[in-house]
């Protein structure tokens, strides 16, 4: 017997990363259950079928966008929303909604910047229209976090947030990171406000990590690699809200009842770069020799150079260490190096020679030596398994 073809219509931009990564995971779902067939464009909005007269059976759709909200209200076809919670309100009530965890997001943002030592924290957010409540969700969450620990928390957002107004833009929030304390740890709503940051930081000399250590949202890769430097960011779960979308519109098509309305999706990893890879510490000499480890790690440096550094002998710089960062000078050399080459493995397509050469290892053997012990499978393994995961 013939299985059925379900056609779907997938009602998503494929313009950003973020959007691609809904498709991606639909996608996913598609091969998997090898029934379906996706309608899809580049220009959703005004290449999407005539949904009156089109003989569909299902439809996934952003609906941040009232033109879509329209279109699908009339539908007597299953329908599945991909949305923030905090629109999910405004939207069709009987439509089933997937939407990533905001408030799990801005709480990871939080930890993750509690880890790093900070005591002053500021969130970058974007001026509120009715489609980016995401950005308040995140905000007072991770504010939130901090104020139960006793923490307070500088907000912003702004009055721009388009290159339209690029100088007005960058002029406002230099004016605000300049009444905070340092160093301060901020979380940005997502990675093209942490990139705004970043510039603002670098216009008033502001040293980041060690001034201003940045954390966007998203991992969008070709943003976070573009920052200077490189942006660390926690991925939103993106893929799976999609998959679990296409879930969720398959119980719809096969007659079955939603297992609920509105799913929250949790955050994926946090992926550290170097605009949080510090460790504030109040002790001085080690301050100096963190960041001196941090811009040379690449070089073939040893303890030694960094003990010269900072002008005290290589035990006394060992017998500091333990006691602030809790390892030693060699540890934090090869810890820094590894999550080099590691993101060089994510992120490029850079032979192992090469990247033991940027990661400052002495020989492509060597670096693999401690890459398989560290990750527990050989470095192709590692950058093949990654690749994986992001379809």
């Amino acid at each position: 017997m013939t299985r059925r073809t379900y056609q779907v219509a997938l009602l998503v931009s494929t313009a950003n990363d973020y959007d691609r990564k809904i498709i991606s995971g639909v996608a996913r779902y598609a091969q998997e259950s090898g029934n379906w067939a996706l309608f899809c464009e580049d220009e959703h909005l005004h290449k999407m079928p005539s949904l009156g007269r089109w003989q569909g059976d299902g439809v996934i759709a952003q609906l941040e966008n009232p033109a879509i909200h329209q279109s699908i209200a009339r539908l007597r076809i299953p329908v599945v929303g991909v949305v923030s919670l905090a629109q999910a309100s405004q939207v069709l009530e009987k439509v089933v909604c997937v939407s990533t965890d905001n408030r799990r997001i801005g709480e990871r943002g939080a930890e993750h910047l509690l880890e790093c030592g900070f005591e002053n924290f500021g969130y970058c957010g974007v001026p509120a229209t009715q489609l980016n409540g995401w950005s308040k969700e995140r905000g007072r969450a991770f504010a939130d976090f901090l104020a139960r620990i006793g923490y307070p928390c500088a907000m912003y957002t702004g009055r721009h947030r388009t290159a339209r107004q690029w100088e007005r833009l960058l002029s406002h929030m230099a004016t605000w990171l300049q009444s905070l304390k340092f160093p301060v740890g901020i979380m940005a709503c997502d990675d093209a406000r942490a990139h705004h940051l970043l510039e603002a930081c670098r216009r008033l000399g502001l040293q980041v990590p060690e001034d201003v250590a940045i954390l966007g949202v998203d991992n969008d890769q070709l943003m976070c690699e573009l920052c200077q430097p490189p942006l660390s960011s926690i991925e939103t779960g993106i893929r799976e809200v999609g998959y679990e979308a296409a879930v969720a519109l398959a119980r719809l098509l096969t007659g079955k009842q939603p297992k609920t309305m509105r799913m929250l999706v949790p955050p994926g990893k946090l992926v550290v770069r170097r605009s949080t890879d510090i460790l504030t510490v109040p002790h001085a000499q080690v301050a100096i020799a963190l960041r001196y480890i941090r811009d040379h790690a690449d070089e073939p440096i040893q303890v030694l150079d960094v003990s010269r550094q900072v002008g005290v002998s290589r035990s006394t710089l060992d017998h500091h260490f333990r006691l602030v960062v809790g390892r030693t000078t060699h540890d934090e050399i090869e810890r820094v190096r590894r999550n080099m080459a590691r993101s060089l493995l994510e992120n490029t397509d850079l032979p192992l020679r090469i990247i033991a050469v940027k990661s400052g290892y002495r020989n492509e053997q060597y670096m693999c030596k401690v890459l398989r012990q560290a990750l527990g499978q050989t470095p192709g393994q590692y950058r093949q398994s990654v690749r994986e995961g992001r379809r």
